[in-house]
């Protein structure tokens, strides 16, 4: 597969479109160009574009036939790579670690430091321990705290219930309660029904004495009356007309029968008002009788703010469900203190507290100078010890670019180095001016090369052989597979003498219609090679 363009467009049309126009051969680009990062997400998904937000869009061509690609870059967008992402060892080449060497000097800093970090080691596990057991401890102590403030709550729940229950519990109430308000309810009765009756006849006869009583004086009838008898008796007596005496008869019989309506009137005023008075006097008297009868039942209305049978009652019912709250707390209460838990819960908080105080005296002579965890103090033991050991220059990489080699060629280890392991060979001696001759690898682990000095294995070889090595079986692959070959500046600090011959390699690489994308600002690579930048 060749690539041919590629376009990156910000998002939205943001800023002009970015475009690199690649050829067959070697390119290079620039330290700071960032087409190296967007190929090496499109072809193995990785992560050197980060940052980049917008449209990458990519032209290959492939047995003859162009295409196009897209592929949308975001901080959370997952790229579908184009090859497998385990060829990466073998087709993106980026500079490995130098081994780090010891001196006499670094080695006795080294070994004199271990003492003092197993030192520090064994403080900060102690710290640990103690901060550990510490919180195990205010932990207890809060289930203490719990318990005792479950006492408290049912203490607290015991004093209310008695508080609203002392109300009821002042009043003495009568063994013979309910019979006395049986009786209550007949008296009640009977004075209702009497007193109904005496009002009714109260209401008439006061009715009766509201009425406006007549006044004969006022009366004109009756002095009409009189008026035409005297004239009467006048005309008989003092003219001929003796005849006319008689009409004063009839005439003085009106005024005398206003009179005597006027008299009667008045005497059944004087009646009633003696019916009225007997009347209000009974009503008194059965006031008094009811209030003698019901005595005790009116004490107990107003002991408890009552004023009828029906509002006592419910007064009742209130102070017996209020009693039965009280009991309930009061057994609740005292189940709680019962328990052994609660009964020991202070003198265990005591305790506790004793421990706590003593692991925190500790823990305050221990945390003097302590700012880093034991977990971090370990590692850097188990590092200064790997150092030391060597264990970290016998730690073998190349096993992992000899099965991405095997990926990229398609093949199995053995088929591998029975395939390419000669013309691998010839570029490793090629590579290192015939300094190791030959390269081979096993079925399993990395590989190993072989000069006039005998055998090595990978991790026993100096940095710039170690690339030589690793560059010989990847050229030779790349050589019979064909590209792209992404080298993101692997070589750049090796020696100018390493330099020189990585760079005809590569020339002759990309004679071979090899195409490789390298990322370099080293003169020696740029000279034979197409400089590629953004237009």
């Amino acid at each position: 597969m060749r690539i041919r363009e590629v376009v990156f467009e910000g998002p939205d049309g943001l800023g002009e479109p970015v475009r690199y126009a690649l050829g067959a051969g070697h390119a290079v680009v620039g330290p700071n160009e960032p087409l190296l990062g967007w190929l090496s997400i499109l072809l193995f998904g990785g992560d050197g574009g980060a940052g980049w937000e917008g449209l990458l869009r990519v032209e290959v061509e492939e047995d003859g036939e162009r295409r196009a690609i897209e592929r949308h870059l975001g901080p959370f967008q997952a790229i579908e790579p184009l090859m497998d992402p385990a060829q990466a060892a073998a087709r993106w080449l980026r500079p490995l670690p130098r081994p780090v060497v010891l001196s006499p000097q670094e080695r006795e800093r080294l070994s004199a430091l271990l003492p003092q970090l197993e030192a520090e080691l064994s403080a900060q596990s102690e710290l640990e321990r103690l901060d550990e057991e510490l919180r195990a401890l205010q932990h207890e102590i809060f289930t203490v705290d719990t318990r005792i403030e479950e006492l408290e709550r049912a203490r607290a729940a015991e004093r209310e219930a008695l508080d609203r229950a002392a109300p009821f519990r002042a009043v003495e109430l009568p063994a013979d309660l309910d019979a006395r308000l049986e009786a209550f309810d007949r008296a009640l009765a009977r004075r209702s029904e009497k007193e109904a009756r005496l009002r009714k006849e109260l209401d008439a006869v006061q009715q009766w004495e509201r009425e406006s009583p007549v006044d004969p004086l006022r009366d004109v009838r009756l002095w009409s009356g009189v008026g035409v008898g005297l004239g009467s008796m006048a005309l008989g007596l003092l003219t001929a007309w003796k005849g006319l005496a008689i009409l004063a008869i009839p005439a003085f019989g009106i005024p005398a029968a206003i009179l005597l309506g006027a008299i009667s009137a008045s005497q059944q005023r004087e009646q009633a008002a003696r019916r009225r008075g007997f009347l209000e006097e009974r009503l008194a008297e059965l006031e008094r009788s009811f209030a003698s009868e019901s005595r005790g039942v009116q004490e107990l209305f107003a002991a408890t703010g009552t004023e009828s049978v029906e509002q006592f009652r419910a007064w009742l019912q209130a102070a017996r469900e209020a009693d039965e709250a009280a009991r309930r707390a009061t057994a609740a209460r005292e189940a709680v203190e019962a328990r052994d838990d609660i009964r020991q819960a202070a003198e265990t908080k005591a305790r506790l507290a004793r421990e706590v105080e003593t692991r925190e005296k500790k823990m305050a002579g221990l945390a003097a100078g302590s700012f880093r965890s034991a977990g971090e103090i370990q590692r850097e033991i188990n590092e200064i010890r790997s150092r030391l050991s060597g264990e970290e220059e016998r730690a073998d990489a190349s096993s992992e670019f000899v099965d991405a080699a095997a990926g990229f060629a398609g093949c199995d280890r053995a088929t591998l180095l029975r395939t390419l392991g000669k013309r691998a060979s010839q570029l490793l001696s090629a590579l290192t001016d015939g300094k190791w001759k030959s390269v081979g690898w096993g079925a399993s682990g990395g590989l190993a090369v072989k000069g006039d000095s005998g055998v090595a294995r990978f991790p026993e070889l100096s940095h710039e052989d170690r690339e030589a090595a690793r560059a010989a079986l990847v050229f030779a692959v790349a050589e019979a597979r064909g590209g792209p070959l992404l080298l993101d500046r692997p070589f750049d600090d090796l020696p100018a003498a390493f330099q020189a011959r990585l760079a005809r390699a590569l020339k002759w690489l990309a004679g071979q219609g090899v195409q490789i994308v390298h990322r370099t600002e080293v003169a020696g690579f740029r000279r034979d090679a197409a400089v590629v930048e953004a237009a």
